[in-house]
């Protein structure tokens, strides 16, 4: 397990117990950056589905250059019935 990895997982298991929404936010934010520059976009897709933040699910889903991985994001929105639309007829 990389060093990165166990700060995401800290954070995110520390973000609910911040005292208001908008710290809480910042913490999901924070790890959210944090797996988008390791190109940990699974784990980057399941934050931004967390803060149910539709920008950063497209930002995820533009950003991923690996055609497998991107089909596992979007089963991952079609599995929690996020909206995205693609223009790739594979992923719609």
């Amino acid at each position: 397990m990389n060093n990165f990895d166990r700060v995401c997982n800290y954070l995110t298991s520390c973000a609910p117990y911040a005292p208001d929404t908008e710290e809480m936010m910042e913490t999901y934010t924070t790890t959210f950056k944090i797996y988008k520059q390791f190109k940990k976009f699974p784990n980057a897709l399941r934050i931004a589905q967390k803060m149910n933040n539709t920008d950063m699910i497209a930002e995820c889903m533009e950003e991923c250059e690996d055609p497998i991985t991107k089909k596992q994001l979007a089963v991952m929105l079609g599995r929690q019935r996020n909206p995205y639309v693609s223009e790739d007829d594979d992923l719609n």
